[in-house]
C-alpha cells in the first residue's frame, strides 16, 4: 500500500497531479482547491490514501497527515 510520496511533479491537469518518483510515474488525484499551489517542476510531498478494487486502483493525495 502506497501511503507517502515526495517527488517531481510531472504534469497536472484538472484534478490530478503526475509524480515522478524513482523513474516511475504515479497519478494522484489531488483536490481541486489545492492544485492551483502545485507548482510543475517542484518538488512535492504527498500523503496518500491507496484505494483498491476489484475495478480500481488509485491513488488520493493530500497535502498534510491532517487533510489525509
Amino acid at each position: 500500500m502506497i501511503g507517502y510520496l515526495k517527488g517531481e511533479v510531472l504534469s497536472k491537469g484538472a484534478d490530478t497531479l503526475l509524480i515522478g518518483v524513482g523513474g516511475v510515474g504515479y497519478k494522484v488525484f489531488f483536490a481541486k482547491n489545492s492544485i492551483s499551489e502545485v507548482e510543475v517542476g517542484g518538488q512535492k510531498e504527498i500523503y496518500c490514501y491507496h484505494f483498491v478494487r476489484e475495478d480500481a486502483n488509485e491513488l488520493f493525495g493530500f497535502g498534510s497527515p491532517a487533510e489525509l
